[in-house]
């Protein structure tokens, strides 16, 4: 589903710092020749991603290489203008004393540096963007009546699949969680980025090789929303996964898993159900684990007998220094922290939102070694 306020709030900010960065780059000098060809490339490349996001949004039109191009220069924009901004922080300094000559002499050579450092960086996120971490932590839940002593809990939040995906991402994924040992496997949210019919693989026939003693379960996330209800749930089906929304179920007799459908759903259908609602339903002589794609409002978890709370949503910010804008938005972007007696932890993901690079954390699968005492 598409997002109107943010695709214009977002054109006229990208058009705002790609203005403040032509403005620099326009002076560049390479060698001796005037570079008339790196501005009218420049210009075609600040072009690219609003030119894709309109067809997609309007025409519902994707073209891949057009779309890794404009996700590209984004990230070698995105970097530019800090550097730029570090620039022209310098300059000011230097001016107040009175070292301004020193600034101008070399003004050159700091706008060739800027680019080569934002290129630099977007080229050392693409190889971060590889390396799939796999965090443990070790939680002990309350034991109840649970037939359970231990668990061995997988759980990869935001997959973000798409038609940028390649083959290879979703079964490096799997191969990875099945080189864990999972008694269970949870996904909470954003399996899909926009849509079912743009996927150029048969995706769904890879996540239904996950091994797990006790199944695979999955919330809905915001993303999982751009497509129809009817053709996601189709798609989890044909995974292998079980979708809870708004809803519980019991594992084994030993551990109930609540699953929430993400508070986008309450903004573009007739609501998710409140917390308590669900709970009504709930055993509570089990230990219960709740998913949640975005980790909003985490006191509420403990206030209705949740025991373990697993999100995503946040990517901890995907791009050096966005996490800590995370960190402002949300109690916790990405670790584990007890809120109130409840443990809730939350992944940096496994996909990307936009370009497939990361420089603020490394993609994630998690391991979470339960213990029931």
């Amino acid at each position: 589903m598409p997002i109107p306020h943010f695709f214009y709030v977002f054109q006229i900010c990208y058009f705002i710092v790609n203005l403040y960065i032509f403005s620099h780059f326009w002076h560049i000098r390479f060698g001796r020749g005037n570079n008339s060809i790196f501005k009218l490339l420049l210009l075609a490349l600040i072009l690219v991603l609003p030119v894709h996001m309109s067809l997609q949004h309007f025409l519902n039109i994707s073209i891949v290489p057009l779309k890794l191009v404009g996700f590209f220069y984004f990230v070698v924009m995105f970097y530019s203008a800090i550097y730029l901004l570090m620039m022209d922080l310098l300059k000011l300094l230097l001016t107040f004393l009175r070292l301004s000559n020193l600034f101008v002499r070399n003004y050159g050579l700091f706008l060739n540096m800027g680019l080569f450092l934002a290129l630099l960086t977007t080229i050392a996120g693409c190889y971060m963007g590889t390396l799939i971490s796999t965090p443990e932590y070790t939680v002990t839940l309350e034991k109840r009546s649970s037939s359970f002593e231990r668990l061995r809990i997988v759980f990869v939040a935001d997959l973000h699949l798409s038609n940028i995906s390649d083959r290879n991402f979703a079964k490096r994924i799997v191969d990875k969680i099945n080189g864990l040992n999972a008694d269970l496997v949870l996904i909470p949210g954003d399996i899909i980025d926009r849509s079912v019919a743009e996927l150029r693989y048969d995706f769904a026939s890879d996540l239904r090789n996950i091994s797990s003693r006790n199944g695979v379960f999955a919330v809905t996330g915001n993303h999982d929303y751009y497509e129809k209800t009817a053709v996601f749930r189709d798609f989890c089906r044909r995974s292998g996964i079980s979708l809870i929304e708004d809803s519980s179920v019991v594992i084994e007799n030993g551990l109930t898993i609540v699953g929430r459908n993400d508070r986008s759903y309450a903004s573009t259908r007739e609501g998710r159900k409140p917390l308590f609602a669900i709970m009504e339903a709930v055993d509570r002589s089990l230990p219960v684990i709740l998913l949640d794609h975005t980790p909003f409002n985490l006191e509420q978890a403990s206030e209705n007998g949740i025991s373990l709370q697993l999100s995503g949503h946040t990517h901890h910010g995907q791009l050096f220094p966005l996490q800590f804008v995370m960190d402002m938005l949300y109690k916790i972007s990405r670790g584990h922290v007890v809120v109130k007696g409840s443990d809730i932890i939350v992944t940096s993901g496994v996909g990307f939102w936009g370009p497939p690079v990361r420089t603020s954390a490394l993609p994630e699968i998690v391991v979470v070694n339960a213990l029931f005492r």
